[in-house]
This record gives C-alpha cells, structure tokens and sequence, in this order.
C-alpha cells in the first residue's frame, strides 16, 4: 500500500468499534460509512487554507472558515504538542510551537463533525465527535496520528472528555442525555466499563464536568451544581448546590488556588472564593477585567498559565497568568498579535 493522501477507514467485526489507517498529514478523508461533509481536500492542508467554505449536502448546509478559527472550544498541550479544538470548523489542530501562525498547524482530522475536547494518557488521543454521537480514537504513527477506534452508543452528543490520572480513565459526558461514559485502555485498545444515566442530572443539558480532590463536579444545567463520588464508579451524590437564574446555563468549571472559576453561555464568567457562595449569590462577576469579547467556553492549564476558549467575539484563546487565586489577562493567541 502506498503512502497516499488521505485517510482510510477500514471497518471490522462489531457495531461499536471502527478501526483505520492514517497515512501521511495535513490531509483530507475518505470513508465507507456515511459520515457529515467535510471540507474538500483542495481546501486543507497547511498551505491551503481558503477564507470560506460553504457546504452543501442536501441535508445540512454548514459554513466553514479554514483559514481561521470557528468557535474554538478547546486547547490542550499532551507531550510535547499543542492541540486545538476547532469545533465550527470540524477539525483538531496540533503543532510543536503554540506561538506557531494559524496557517502553520498541522490537521490530523478534519471530518469530525463539531467536536468539543480532546485528552490524552500519553498514548491515545481521544476526541469527543460530538454531533456525530461517538468518540474518535488516535495515535501516533509515523510523524502524524493513526485513527484506530471509533466508540459509539454511549449517549446523545459527548461534549466533553477528561483523562484521570488517578483512576486511569478516560470519562466523556453526553450533553443531552445525560450520560457518562469509563473508557480504560487494555492490550488491544480502549475498553468501555461503563456508561451510565446519572439521574441527578434530570432531562438537563450538561456541557461538561471537572475533576477536583478526586470528585467530579458536575456544572449547572439541570440548576444544580452537584458533586459526586466516582472513584468507585458509584456517582453517588455528595452534596448539590443551587445556582442562581443566570449562571444555570454553565460551560465549564475550574479551581485556581482555593477559589474557583466558572463560564457561563451568555458572556459570563465569574469568580467564587467557595463553591458555597454560589446558591447565596456571591461570586464576582470577572468578564470585562478578564478582557473577553465573546462567550467564555473552556478552560485548560498548562506551562504555567491558564488559557480560555472564547466562541464568538474573537473566536480565539485567551490566556492567563495565575495570581494566586486571580487570573490575570496575558493575551490571545492570534487576533491581537
């Protein structure tokens, strides 16, 4: 077989897994099972980036922008590369250099279809392909990164995976309903142990979850922000907070010091010294010192800064210096350069 440029996706034995084959970089894809339009492969690669791209299937119509981000959800830094999210654009990017131009990215994948996050324990790159209700699977090979699962019937839209050190497992939440999912990795792959309704979550819209002194923390959509056990698989309750009107359509959570930080649909992101000042109204509301223009989304921490997705507005990452418990505006990563 020659190094051709696409992907290959070759399906196996089983309703629930896809392995394939990724050979060379920067490039399109070719499936044997239906999948949402991509971008033609005229239009990717690092030195093909076009302003706009509209789509048409007869089904959905999409608009893309390759030659920026599209509400970007995400960024994270595995090893020693830097990946985004770019989720209106339906792909990842990666590069050894975060200060690297947009056009100087690398596109492992761009025929996912809105994805939101990715995670990683170092040897498998997970993605959450959320409108198409699965999780994509990678590794490395050969320079770029091997497509070698593709997991599927673990609930309605994964918005969001985190890999967790202390148990060793990848957990992905399905936003509508109101699902987690414990992928482990065995000889042969990621296995799925569990997916399980969590019933505190009611009919709610979840986006996502952190991880914090081994609890999860589940952010507001069913007006409650809860707290539960998951060592032991049980998601048992430990306590739930009420949120107040404004902040019940949440995004993300993070703890900085002592005090936490929470995004919030609708251009809010607030500050709390303790979760319990949420039900009593109390948290600050940080938006404008912050410097954002757009929707605070995700957040993430790595080489000793923060950084936040923001989706609108600039459409770009804002990242931070930590302060002790304060985030301190630093810049963004391409629109203010």
């Amino acid at each position: 077989m020659s190094d051709r440029p696409w992907f290959n996706f070759l399906p196996v034995a089983g309703t629930a897994l896809t392995v394939g084959l990724v050979l060379g970089r920067n490039v399109g894809s070719r499936a044997l099972e239906p999948a949402p339009p991509s971008i033609p492969d005229a239009l990717t690669g690092e030195s093909q980036f076009a302003s706009q791209v509209t789509i048409d299937s007869g089904l959905v119509k999409r608009t893309f922008k390759p030659d920026r981000l599209y509400l970007p959800t995400y960024i994270e830094k595995i090893g020693d590369r830097y990946f985004i999210v770019d989720c209106y654009n339906n792909r990842v990017l990666y590069s050894s250099y975060l200060s690297a131009p947009l056009h100087d990215w690398q596109i492992p994948d761009d025929s996912l279809s809105r994805p939101h996050s990715i995670a990683s324990d170092g040897r498998y790159f997970v993605v959450d392909n959320t409108d198409a209700h699965e999780i994509k699977v990678y590794q490395r090979h050969r320079g770029g990164f091997l497509l070698t699962q593709t997991v599927r019937n673990i609930g309605a839209r994964p918005h969001r995976v985190r890999y967790d050190p202390y148990t060793s497992a990848f957990y992905i939440r399905a936003s509508e309903s109101q699902a987690i999912t414990k992928l482990v990795a065995e000889d042969n792959g990621l296995v799925e142990k569990h997916t399980k309704k969590l019933p505190f979550l009611g009919q709610s819209y979840t986006r996502s979850f952190g991880i914090v002194d081994d609890k999860m923390i589940f952010v507001s959509g069913p007006r409650m922000l809860t707290v539960a056990d998951y060592v032991d698989s049980s998601y048992e309750v430990l306590y739930s907070l009420h949120v107040p009107a404004p902040y019940q359509s949440m995004n993300d959570i993070l703890r900085v010091g002592g005090a936490y930080y929470i995004t919030v649909t609708n251009n809010i992101i607030i500050r709390c010294d303790s979760l319990l000042d949420l039900p009593e109204d109390k948290c600050q509301s940080v938006y404008d010192q912050m410097s954002f223009r757009g929707n605070p989304y995700y957040f993430s921490r790595f080489d000793g800064h923060v950084f936040v997705s923001e989706l609108t507005g600039r459409d770009d990452i804002l990242m931070f210096d930590v302060n002790d418990t304060r985030l301190v505006f630093k810049r963004t990563l391409f629109t203010d350069r």
